[in-house]
């Protein structure tokens, strides 16, 4: 079975080099560059796990996260961010540790895929 990705993040070479590692890997992946774009893939392409960054136009990764609760397969969410602020934000959100996570940036491709395996690994999918 291919674990599905959705990669999000507005800065397009940073998007699409992480969906082409992750493809590389064996991920089937779909890229959105800002939110809102993001949850119209999600909503038919049903990923497993969505990587996003913060700060995006249209909707942030934060409001991305909260949205991405109502899905009817609710995705774990990898959030990678530079902006400290984004972790204290996240804690208040009160999600269950295996299903959301944090990374700040930078975060190089061997570190983001043994965090992907994990996460993977603990949505029992």
């Amino acid at each position: 079975m291919s674990h599905r990705i959705l990669v999000v993040d507005d800065e397009c070479l940073i998007a699409d080099t992480l969906s082409l590692i992750l493809r590389r890997s064996g991920y089937e992946c779909r890229t959105a560059y800002d939110g809102e774009e993001a949850l119209a893939i999600a909503a038919h392409f049903a990923p497993h796990l969505i990587i996003t960054d913060v700060i995006m136009p249209k909707m942030n990764g934060l409001e991305l996260l909260r949205e991405s609760r109502r899905l009817p397969r609710c995705p774990a969410v990898l959030v990678i961010s530079g902006n400290a602020e984004a972790a204290v934000i996240l804690e208040r959100e009160k999600l269950p540790a295996k299903h959301v996570r944090f990374e700040s940036k930078p975060l190089g491709p061997p570190a983001m895929l043994a965090l992907i395996k994990v996460m993977i690994k603990n949505l029992g999918v």
